[in-house]
């Protein structure tokens, strides 16, 4: 829905709204975590505080919509029927990527069972908000690169930058994971391991954001397309293999394998776009 907003180029506007649901689960998964750690209690409100931020988007989207459909005369239908076909190829990609994101979770619960998948929920917990919160670095490189021009070399070395980066933050939280896993889920201590390993997997985030957006500014739709594809397909056989044999432990180490898989892949299409264009 927010591909909206990079069409009118608010790219800033953009930015702030995707980080709407992140930002709220997190605020509200720390002090709910102070009173009651329960997994289903803290799932639910998860799940709820996701809606709640959607919506808020949903809203903004449909006020800024109904404003400019006003202003050019157009019924609210006509305006959406306008949207041109690269907002539908991202809507797509995204959902092919909401399914590989939880892939994960629907394996754990079916073949190993329900007490497994609140330890794995509470592992990923901050490492996937940190990760969600990450995101503004796609929508601000997409809105850099829209009329810039690749070069690669500079961009390596952001991307070397960016891997540094992410080191640095996740080797902070995996010495500090213990003690906030103390103060926020002290019922849950075995997932303190599991966390700190799953981490490792955020890692290459912020390079790949850098690179996704560079990607989406230069309209490298069928690239997009075929890194969300082999990324799920990739994703999905090593998390089957791993369900099978190694239990919680091998699903960790397929989710850092696959991180690491899909940021080679946005890697060598970026160096393919940059010696095309």
């Amino acid at each position: 829905a927010t591909s909206f907003f990079f069409g009118q180029k608010e790219f800033k506007q953009n930015a702030k709204l995707v980080l709407i649901p992140d930002i709220i689960s997190a605020i509200f998964l720390v002090v709910v975590s102070y009173f009651n750690s329960s997994a289903l209690v803290l799932l639910l409100t998860y799940l709820f505080t996701n809606l709640i931020g959607n919506l808020i988007i949903h809203r903004k989207i449909t006020s800024k919509l109904e404003t400019v459909a006003d202003k050019e005369k157009f019924s609210l239908w006509q305006l959406l029927n306008s949207f041109d076909k690269d907002s539908l190829h991202y809507s797509a990609m995204n959902m092919i990527a909401v399914v590989g994101i939880n892939l994960d979770k629907l394996l754990i619960f079916t073949v190993i069972g329900s007490k497994e998948l609140a330890i794995f929920f509470f592992a990923q917990a901050i490492p996937l908000q940190a990760r969600g919160m990450l995101r503004i670095i796609h929508n601000l490189t997409f809105s850099k690169f829209v009329t810039k021009e690749i070069n690669f070399s500079k961009i390596n070395r952001s991307i070397i930058g960016l891997l540094i980066f992410g080191v640095l933050g996740v080797a902070t939280y995996i010495l500090i994971a213990p003690t906030l896993f103390k103060s926020l889920f002290p019922q849950y201590l075995n997932s303190v391991y599991l966390t700190q390993l799953y981490s490792l997997s955020i890692v290459v985030y912020p390079a790949i954001y850098l690179m996704s957006g560079i990607l989406l500014a230069k309209n490298t739709t069928e690239y997009l397309y075929k890194i969300s594809i082999y990324n799920t397909v990739i994703n999905a056989l090593l998390l089957l293999a791993a369900t099978h044999t190694s239990g919680l432990n091998g699903i960790v180490y397929a989710a850092i394998l696959s991180s690491v898989i899909y940021f080679g892949l946005f890697y060598y299409y970026l160096y393919k776009t940059s010696t095309t264009s």
